[in-house]
């Protein structure tokens, strides 16, 4: 019993430090290629939550060194990605992007993108319908899902997390 215990309490700080975003404090750290990028300004389409919206657009916008930009990698080649467009968000089989309405709200609770050598950092904070974050097997250096109260499930490893 007191083992059961102290292994909950093992699991729920590791749960709660796991959503914490992690500044990175070492000076010499090393650093990811990035190639800058101009963000794209998309107007937020009618029905989509807008903090949500633009969020996850600003991820997928981000671009690696070869200039391939995340949304790029999550769309396949029949449904091309498109920053004005959310349907092509996700659209290869291996993706899972899927929005729900609240109230007439279309918010984001499930992103599953493993293995899809994401890249930079990924800040889904206020996105408090998510459920279900999978971004495992990427490069990504930070995740922030702060005030992600709905969060049920998140799988983040083998990562460039600092």
């Amino acid at each position: 019993m007191k083992c059961r215990r102290i292994l909950s309490g093992l699991l729920a700080a590791f749960l709660v430090l796991s959503l914490c975003a992690v500044p990175s404090y070492a000076a010499d750290a090393p650093t990811l290629p990035h190639v800058s990028v101009e963000p794209t300004v998309v107007e937020t389409p009618k029905g989509y939550n807008v903090n949500d919206f633009q969020k996850l657009l600003a991820f997928l916008e981000i671009a690696d060194a070869d200039g391939v930009k995340n949304g790029t990698k999550l769309s396949s080649a029949e449904t091309p990605y498109s920053p004005e467009d959310p349907t092509t968000w996700g659209s290869d089989v291996f993706v899972t992007l899927e929005w729900r309405d609240f109230d007439g709200d279309k918010r984001l609770v499930t992103f599953n993108a493993d293995g899809m050598k994401l890249f930079g950092e990924l800040d889904l904070s206020g996105c408090s319908c998510l459920e279900r974050l999978s971004v495992a097997y990427n490069s990504l250096s930070k995740i922030n899902c702060a005030n992600a109260s709905a969060m049920i499930t998140l799988f983040c490893q083998e990562n460039q997390l600092t």
